[in-house]
């Protein structure tokens, strides 16, 4: 009845602990579409995924290899205990329902979390989710909580969020005489299909924050969408966790082979310009268009291939012009 879960990065100069939490497994139990016993509810504490990003919810097999600007704009990891159901969360789909209601210490948006709750307020997120049929799925989730401070470069990334281009590139960044001054809340309608090779995802969130530069205070609503589409060539069926392949490299085969592309755009509030980002440094706006292929050689090894094109909105074009990037990854999952 008792799981945990430990996930420490070892790259770069310093160690993070990305997952770090214990799930309590509640005796409620309902079968599943295939006659298995799924739980109805789990407690979980620690430091974990926030339930609000679908993309954020797959597992590292995501269909391309950054995420998009939804996931920029939702939280990301955070220290907080949630009660959840369903498979969802744990990144398998197939089950009528989910839902996911929780408190965190709250985070900016799209970064990690310190361990720590500097403003000592707490954010609250909810999910639910719907599977009509099996592999066709429904969400809508969101945040709500107060935020306060961030301004002077050494608080900033504890309030306040920066966003990145799909090449990683800091496209926008609040000034240091800005913080956070009150409610931040997000909400993001999001969805997901499955049939046979093909396979989709799409999710819109909007981001809106009270913030203050010492003089003057606005809410800022900034905003994003994407739609990722994908069709598995050697005829697997195409999933949410990814590609389990019928001929895997190693045992006569060359794996399952997918194609992968993706259109999204972020919006950020004009009203940000010039008070609280430099219109000079920063973007409004960006529109993406990418292109992949995945190379699953086995269930456990997957190479990616993906190429982004995006064009950029706002007074800071100067100095961010048409971004082209080719981006590759191996990946190994055991």
């Amino acid at each position: 009845f008792v799981s945990f879960r430990l996930m420490p990065d070892f790259g770069g100069t310093e160690i993070t602990l990305f997952d770090a939490y214990v799930d309590l497994i509640t005796p409620l139990h309902y079968p599943d579409s295939a006659g298995e016993s799924v739980s109805l509810a789990v407690i979980r504490g620690g430091k974990f995924k926030s339930p609000v990003g679908l993309e954020r919810l797959q597992s590292a097999w995501t269909h391309m290899i950054e995420r998009g600007y939804p996931t920029e704009l939702a939280p990301n990891r955070d220290i907080g205990a949630e009660v959840y159901s369903g498979d969802l969360i744990n990144g398998k789909t197939g089950n009528p329902f989910d839902y996911a209601f929780g408190f965190t210490n709250g985070e900016p948006d799209g970064r990690n979390s310190p361990l720590s709750n500097p403003d000592d307020n707490f954010e609250y997120a909810a999910r639910l989710g719907v599977e009509p049929i099996e592999n066709l799925g429904f969400g809508i989730s969101g945040t709500i909580g107060d935020k306060e401070g961030g301004a002077g470069e050494e608080e900033a990334e504890d309030f306040l969020p920066g966003y990145r281009s799909p090449g990683q590139q800091t496209i926008f960044e609040y000034t240091v005489t800005t913080a956070a001054a009150g409610q931040q809340f997000r909400w993001s309608p999001q969805a997901y299909y499955y049939t046979g090779p093909f396979g989709m995802l799409a999710e819109y969130i909007q981001s809106s924050l009270r913030v203050t530069n010492g003089i003057t205070e606005n809410t800022l609503i900034h905003k994003a969408a994407q739609g990722t589409f994908v069709y598995v060539l050697t005829g697997e069926d195409a999933s949410f966790s990814g590609v389990d392949p019928q001929a895997p490299v190693g045992s006569g085969g060359w794996g399952a082979w997918e194609l992968a592309a993706r259109v999204a755009w972020l919006d950020l509030d004009n009203e940000a310009f010039p008070l609280y980002a430099n219109p000079t440094t920063a973007v409004s706006g960006a529109e993406t268009f990418g292109l992949g292929v995945n190379w699953y050689l086995t269930k456990n090894v997957k190479a990616a291939l993906n190429y982004f094109q995006t064009d950029f909105n706002g007074f800071g074009t100067a100095i961010f012009p048409k971004e082209k990037v080719v981006l590759s990854r191996l990946q190994l999952t055991f």
